[in-house]
């Protein structure tokens, strides 16, 4: 987060007015943290062990779905989450059982919404950058059926 006393920031908007139309204002504003749960159940192959598998799972979640990785606004989709857990290797088989916003009821979300920034020409709504909460990452293992 940016805060306002920043000099990253004052600098940044030091930069911006060299360099911008004077006829405009530019406005720089901290984004809205929002964060979601996965929780998944795993089958390994055969050999591989349950504990580093998802340990590896859990982490690629992090890196994928981190601040460093995603951008303003940018929704989460099913398809994105079973992507990155499916390719670590070790994965046999995985089955979602929630996904969802953690300031939203629990389901399995096909996709989460990241609100975008908007002007409504009096004031700006910030955006939101969606990641996974590391503390709401569950993974335990699938039995067979």
């Amino acid at each position: 987060q940016l805060a306002d006393t920043s000099p990253i920031r004052a600098s940044l908007l030091e930069s911006i007015d060299g360099i911008k139309d004077p006829a405009h204002r530019v406005v720089v504003s901290a984004h809205d943290p929002a964060t979601f749960r996965v929780k998944l159940r795993l089958r390994v192959v055969d050999g591989a062990a349950f504990g580093p598998v998802s340990a590896a799972i859990e982490a690629a979640l992090v890196d994928a779905f981190g601040f460093e990785r995603r951008t303003f606004g940018q929704p989460v989709t099913f398809a994105e989450v079973v992507a990155v857990a499916q390719h670590v290797e070790g994965v046999r088989a995985i089955d979602v059982d929630e996904l969802h916003r953690t300031d939203a009821g629990v389901t399995v979300s096909e996709v989460m919404p990241a609100a975008a920034a908007t002007w409504d020409g009096l004031a700006i709504t910030r955006a939101e950058l969606l990641t996974v909460d590391p503390e709401q990452i569950e993974i335990s293992p699938l039995e067979d059926t």
